[in-house]
């Protein structure tokens, strides 16, 4: 492109757009990224909280007093096996938040810190 064409371009670019217009449009830019960069923390905010479970832990008994499985005794993301009346994973690994013992009990893209899964992104 030469310098005349490159001049007319630009002239024509800043002539198409008033300065309203171009205001508008960097008011609304600037808003919405604020709101995506306060989504984005809340979410990574709360996926990285740690919180130690304080119920029953992986393979650990999960019965009730009549011998039953009970679901509620056993940390999130585990359930209580009805074979073995332990604590085991829902999903054979931990989601977010979910009981882990080490990183290998997490999905992929999470790792274990203080037996919760965490996300990879909250590492530091």
């Amino acid at each position: 492109m030469d310098g005349q064409k490159f001049d007319a371009l630009t002239r024509n670019l800043g002539n198409s757009t008033s300065r309203r217009r171009t205001l508008q449009g960097l008011a609304v830019g600037l808003l919405s990224l604020g709101v995506s960069r306060q989504a984005a923390a809340e979410v990574g905010s709360e996926g990285c909280k740690i919180q130690r479970c304080k119920k029953a832990q992986l393979k650990q008994r999960c019965t009730d007093r009549n011998g039953r499985p009970d679901n509620h005794a056993c940390c999130q993301g585990l359930k209580c096996s009805n074979k073995k009346g332990k604590c085991v994973f829902k999903n054979g690994h931990g989601g977010a938040g979910d009981y882990c013992d080490n990183d290998g009990d997490c999905d992929t893209g999470f790792f274990c810190k203080k037996n919760q899964c965490i996300p990879n992104s909250c590492q530091s």
